[in-house]
C-alpha cells in the first residue's frame, strides 16, 4: 500500500489494544497503545527516535488477511442449488472475500458450501460451509461456519 509516493506499512492491532511499530530505517520496533484509533481513519505519520519518517496502517482485523486468487466454485444451502463461480480474493482463519463470476442473487444471512484448491506445494481443496456477511456487487464477505480454529490446512497456508 501507498501513500503518495511513500509505503504504507500495515500494523496488527493486537486484542488488548495495542501495536507493535519497527521503523523500516533503523528496526527499533515499540510497543503503542492503539485502540484510540479504533473506528476512525488509520493511517498515521510516524517519526522514530532515529528520525526517519514513515507511515503505517493500523489493521484491527481479529485475523490476518492473505490476498489470493483462486479460483472455485459454490452453492447455496440448503437447498443446494444456484451453483456459480467463483474468485478467493482474500482469506483469514475467520473467512473469505469472494468475487462472484456473472450474476447471484446472495444477501447477508445466507449460506454457502465453497470448495477451491489453495495455491499451496499439494494444492490442498478446501470446502468449508459460510455464512454471507457482506454483499457489494460481486464481492461477497464470508464468515467460515463452525469450529476452523484447529484447520491445520488453512493455518499452515495463512503462515506462508
Amino acid at each position: 500500500m501507498s501513500h503518495g509516493n511513500e509505503e504504507v506499512h500495515k500494523i496488527y492491532v493486537n486484542p488488548n489494544g495495542t501495536a507493535v511499530v519497527k521503523c523500516p530505517g533503523c528496526l527499533t520496533g515499540k510497543t503503542v497503545p492503539a485502540d484510540r484509533f479504533r473506528g476512525s481513519k488509520h493511517i498515521l505519520k510516524v517519526k522514530c527516535r532515529c528520525g526517519n519518517l514513515f507511515w503505517i496502517e493500523l489493521e484491527f482485523r481479529k485475523f490476518y488477511r492473505k490476498h489470493t486468487s483462486l479460483s472455485g466454485s459454490y452453492f447455496l444451502l440448503p437447498e443446494k442449488i444456484h451453483r456459480g463461480r467463483m474468485l478467493v480474493l482474500n482469506i483469514s482463519k475467520g473467512g473469505v472475500g469472494l468475487q462472484i463470476i456473472g450474476s447471484h442473487r446472495l444477501s447477508p444471512g445466507q449460506e454457502l458450501m465453497i470448495s477451491f484448491n489453495l495455491d499451496d506445494s499439494q494444492g490442498s481443496l478446501l470446502d468449508r460451509r459460510v455464512a454471507v456477511k457482506l454483499v457489494n456487487r460481486n464481492y461477497i464477505g464470508c464468515q467460515f461456519l463452525g469450529d476452523v480454529s484447529h484447520d491445520k490446512t488453512l493455518g499452515f497456508y495463512l503462515m506462508a
